[in-house]
């Protein structure tokens, strides 16, 4: 019932104490299925503790170890828990192995929808394949969720939308879905919804960055300030490498006045990301600001080579030179 509800934590703690005292490989797989499921959300809300995944993944393959049957439940087990560890191909390779003897039959579900993600350069046959997981499952979260992000690029937000929302009420409280359809309703110019969307992903994930991080994205544009700052403030404690986070929190405080706080978080900002030309850009206004002109021109020079039209970038080169001499 845990399951079914999307509280994972829930059910593996209702299956550890289930299996007290009991051998039964029925149990040992569910338990093994809910800890990969964990897992693969952790990686889905950009949770960074790896020793933490890789523990649950660890748990995945010890509680399998020796199950004889449920060959289906133990590759889609398998392959899920690959995913979590960032080897997709391990993964696909599991999937289309099981599929080879499986495919299309009830319960194979998930192993279409895992030969789909470990494909995403081949969009075409991703899709092909979560509508063959959504043909013998409908309500089938993950597969809904992978096609809304197979949808939207291709300019279908309105279907990426609906899709979110019958990938919801498969699993309650998915927040990553939440947070997904909360920046395709901006995109809708429904700001209302799409707040409603991260509060509710963060009441169901309180620790999930990504969902302050555009909440306060959403009330800065809104013109709450201090509720957004509140926001960045809390997405940088979560995901203190969050290069997004650190360029916002590092605005505001250049606002405030508080140059040295401010290059803090946008030196970080460019470590976690050495691309970010925005991050270059401002961390080259606090240091001309912070009295050190000489040193902002080279970061400007930086973002001007990552975005060379940008004219508010060479602007504020040549201001910072002008004012040099």
């Amino acid at each position: 019932a845990w399951e079914l509800e999307g509280d994972f934590d829930q059910a593996v703690r209702e299956l550890r104490k289930a299996r007290e005292g009991e051998d039964d490989p029925a149990l040992a797989v569910d338990l093994a299925r809910a800890l990969a499921n964990q897992a693969y959300l952790r990686l889905l809300g950009r949770d960074r503790d790896e020793a933490a995944i890789r523990a649950a993944v660890d748990e995945v393959r010890a509680l399998l170890e020796g199950v004889e049957g449920f060959e289906v439940d133990q590759a889609s087990i398998r392959a899920l828990a690959l995913i979590t560890l960032d080897d997709a191909e391990g993964a696909g390779r599991i999937a289309r192995e099981a599929l080879g003897r499986f495919a299309g039959q009830v319960g194979a579900e998930d192993l279409h929808w895992i030969d789909g993600v470990t494909d995403l350069q081949n969009a075409p046959r991703a899709t092909a394949a979560y509508d063959e997981a959504l043909a013998i499952r409908p309500r089938h979260a993950y597969a809904l969720y992978s096609r809304a992000f197979a949808k939207y690029p291709a300019g279908d937000v309105h279907g990426a939308v609906l899709d979110l929302t019958a990938a919801l009420s498969a699993l309650p409280g998915f927040a990553p879905a939440l947070v997904l359809r909360g920046r395709l309703r901006e995109r809708l110019q429904e700001p209302e919804s799409a707040l409603a969307d991260y509060e509710a992903a963060i009441r169901s994930w309180p620790e999930m960055a990504n969902a302050f991080l555009h909440r306060g994205q959403l009330r800065e544009l809104r013109g709450d300030r201090a509720g957004a700052r509140a926001d960045f403030e809390e997405t940088v404690r979560l995901d203190p490498d969050d290069a997004v986070a650190r360029v916002n929190r590092g605005r505001f405080r250049l606002d405030d006045g508080d140059g040295k706080g401010a290059i803090e978080d946008l030196t970080i900002a460019i470590e976690c990301d050495p691309l970010f030309a925005a991050a270059y850009n401002l961390r080259g206004i606090a240091l001309g600001q912070s009295g050190d002109a000489r040193s902002a021109v080279p970061d400007f020079d930086a973002a001007i080579r990552l975005q060379p039209d940008n004219a508010a970038y060479r602007s504020n080169r040549a201001g910072t030179r002008l004012e040099i001499g």
